[in-house]
């Protein structure tokens, strides 16, 4: 078994996989900030779109739950939005 161990530290060296691994996890970061900082940029250049559908939703949730949940989806846009929640819309006629 020790043979085997032994075997396998010496591959592993070898092909100098600790240093691999570590470049991936480097490239691997790079890439996840570069995927967020590109969708952070496409949801501010279509901040309205975003709103209208977030709007929908929250639309479409009071109508579901009979707006039990109304407050949560305003401060939930909000959050999204980067603003501090206000009160929001008053709840819908049929939440009531």
């Amino acid at each position: 078994m020790a043979n085997l161990n032994d075997s396998l530290k010496k591959t592993i060296d070898d092909l100098d996989l600790d240093r691999r691994l570590e470049q991936l996890g480097e490239f691997a970061q790079k890439t996840v900030a570069d995927v967020k900082a590109q969708a952070g940029t496409l949801a501010h250049d279509k901040r309205a779109k975003v709103d209208e559908l977030l709007a929908k939703a929250t639309d479409a949730l009071d109508q579901r739950t009979h707006g039990k949940y109304h407050d949560k989806a305003v401060k939930a846009t909000a959050d999204s939005a980067g603003t501090p929640p206000t009160d929001g819309p008053a709840k819908p006629w049929y939440a009531e």
